[in-house]
């Protein structure tokens, strides 16, 4: 009985000691700490800013006529380098459902800062809705 404890004990510690040693070989390479590779970077002051949110999944399911699981594993809705009919170069990518900071709006698009590939303009009809959230909490607020 106490071999069996000492060597769960082991196991746990070994798996925690792994854990440790990558945190510890990724922190150096990441600035910014898992919340930059999961959201939008942050700007140095704590101030509510507009957002967009993409059509979510199931949206993008029903109107292409495909599942859910489908949608998550192929589609990505593009961001352009301008808006308009001449789009120029596709600059990144977001997956359905996500966020966005809004940083300058047109007649039909929204310039914004991908949470994973940077800048672009996205079109509105890829858009579900606005809404404001805190520049470092990601809370809703009120402009």
């Amino acid at each position: 009985m106490i071999k069996r404890i000492g060597i769960t004990l082991a196991l746990f510690g070994c798996g925690l000691i792994a854990l440790l040693v990558a945190v510890a070989l990724i922190a150096p390479y990441d600035p910014n700490g898992l919340n930059g590779m999961l959201f939008a970077k942050p700007t140095a002051s704590r101030e509510c800013q507009p957002h967009i949110e993409l059509k979510s999944a199931g949206e993008v399911a029903r109107e292409l006529g495909r599942d859910e699981a489908w949608v998550l594993h192929n589609y990505k809705v593009n961001l352009w380098e301008r808006h308009g009919s001449n789009r120029g170069q596709k600059t990144g990518e977001m997956i359905p459902g996500s966020r966005a900071v809004i940083l300058e709006s047109a007649e039909n698009s929204y310039r914004v800062r991908s949470p994973l590939t940077g800048e672009g303009w996205v079109s509105r009809v890829q858009v579900a809705n606005t809404l404001h959230q805190d520049a470092q909490t990601r809370l809703p607020c009120q402009p």
